[in-house]
């Protein structure tokens, strides 16, 4: 075990001989560490009232923050990479998965295996992955309801014909009036008055 100072852990934290654990890490609570797990410079894991296993082979990158939920501890699988400056808070996460730089995964959620998290993304309370998947984004507030944008569309596009209409309209020449109809008609007749269309 290359663990770094005895000040770094805090009671109930088990490493194994097989792990390696940077000097700068911060790690409390009931930890379990498995074999061939490494832990970088400023990783925090704290597990105060509920626990944190973290599989074998799994890295936890540098800044990377492992919290417990509200009633749920945080359960890292096999061979997983943890990214930089992501945050895992009273989550499950299966083996062989990467979550992205920057990502935060909350209480409740749960990765399948072999999933990848891409970077900046943020799994609200609840969410459930299944294996294989690849996740990106995060879910937006306030969002007007689809349903409703469509019931507008109908009122806007009105708006365009109105504002046309309200365009001064240039009269058609009237038959009889003496204004020139056209090359060969030369001057309309007055004795039949009748408008011209366009």
């Amino acid at each position: 075990m290359d663990i770094g100072t005895a000040r770094a852990f805090g009671p109930g934290v088990e490493v194994d001989v097989a792990a390696f654990v940077h000097p700068t890490a911060q790690i409390y609570g009931d930890v379990q560490v498995a074999a061939e797990v490494s832990i970088w410079p400023n990783v925090v894991v704290r597990a105060e009232s509920q626990s944190v296993r973290i599989g074998r082979g799994t890295n936890i990158q540098d800044f990377v923050m492992i919290h417990i939920g509200n009633g749920t501890g945080t359960i890292i699988g096999e061979d997983c990479s943890i990214t930089h400056h992501c945050t895992l808070h009273g989550c499950r996460i299966g083996d062989r998965v990467l979550v992205g730089i920057g990502s935060t995964v909350m209480d409740g959620c749960e990765i399948g295996d072999n999933s990848i998290i891409a970077g900046h993304a943020f799994l609200k309370e609840g969410t459930i992955i299944p294996p294989n998947s690849i996740v990106m984004g995060a879910p937006r507030q306030g969002r007007p309801d689809p349903q409703q944008r469509r019931r507008q569309r109908p009122e806007r596009l009105d708006v365009r014909p109105q504002r046309r209409s309200l365009r001064p309209q240039r009269a058609p020449p009237v038959v009889g009036s003496g204004v020139p109809c056209g090359p060969s008609l030369g001057v309309c007749a007055p004795e039949n008055p009748l408008r011209l269309t366009r």
